[in-house]
């Protein structure tokens, strides 16, 4: 009744190993592509999150961040986190690096605590940034699919990855507030891109320069649905001057401003327009797109 508050007592808690939830399948990891690669994470600023790792997915170590060397070639070293989020800000996070060559696979969510249903801000930025020895990343590395984004999820994540010519599966319901901006910004070696769907774009340059300077990028399969937030494509094929066919863009009502500003600017060889069946369109939505 109102004005009469309920008590509770808890008497124990159990804790849960969160390593024994997780499927074998399913540990994010790196695989050695060549005989003495290397893994490690630097520290920008404040960031601190808390890392276990594995060789044998038996035996866990809270990992200090220092190297951890893969001998031989298909050597794997896995990892599962308690932290909410890699990055605390533009000025706090962390990145993985690596040396030799690499490939990462299983479900990245596994390197954070609680993502189920939305992916929290700022969770993977700059996550990979200009680690040049990520060849490939794992078709099903967004594993158990996270349908909404937050603010800033991806920003950056594979940034300047510029041996990687391979990128996951995405499909995304909602994008927010800058969330894939600058994804895989200078990933040089990247030479088609297939299998990426995202649905509403609620939140301001949400792909901005998500594939800038991608100079190898011949074709893009990607598309983009419903209606658009302000600059939501702004920049994002910029200089990407090997781009010959642009994205299916299938959305009928987008109506922000600035929607396509300098989407294609650089794009030299570009032959053709983007098709739009777009009912509603600011006057000054594809400014400058090409």
């Amino acid at each position: 009744k109102s004005g009469r508050f309920a008590s509770v007592t808890i008497h124990s808690v159990k804790l849960i190993d969160l390593a024994a939830l997780i499927d074998d399948n399913d540990y994010p990891y790196f695989e050695a592509l060549e005989a003495n690669s290397t893994v490690g994470m630097t520290l920008t600023g404040t960031a601190a999150p808390v890392l276990y790792y594995s060789t044998d997915k038996s035996t866990w170590t809270l990992w200090d961040y220092s190297d951890i060397t893969l001998s031989n070639i298909g050597d794997r070293v896995c990892f599962y986190g308690t932290s909410s989020a890699l990055a605390i800000s533009d000025n706090d996070y962390s990145t993985f690096t690596g040396s030799g060559k690499l490939k990462l696979g299983g479900a990245l969510t596994h390197l954070l605590s609680d993502v189920a249903f939305s992916m929290p801000g700022r969770a993977f930025q700059y996550a990979f940034r200009n680690c040049t020895a990520l060849v490939s990343v794992g078709k099903e590395s967004f594993g158990r699919v996270v349908k909404y984004q937050s603010i800033y999820c991806f920003k950056g994540m594979f940034s300047g990855c510029t041996a990687l010519t391979s990128i996951p599966k995405m499909d995304f319901l909602k994008s927010d507030f800058g969330s894939c901006n600058g994804m895989f910004s200078d990933c040089t070696s990247l030479t088609h891109i297939s299998n990426i769907n995202i649905g509403k774009f609620s939140g301001e340059a949400c792909l901005g320069g998500m594939f800038s300077g991608c100079t190898s990028l011949v074709s893009a399969n990607i598309t983009l649905n419903t209606d658009a937030a302000i600059r939501a494509f702004i920049s994002m094929f910029k200089n990407c001057s090997s781009l010959e066919s642009p994205p299916i863009i299938a959305g009928t009502v987008m109506s922000a401003d600035e929607l396509f500003h300098d989407m294609f600017m650089g794009c030299t060889s570009l032959e053709r327009a983007p098709e739009l069946a777009i009912s509603v369109l600011r006057k000054n939505a594809c400014k400058n797109i090409r």
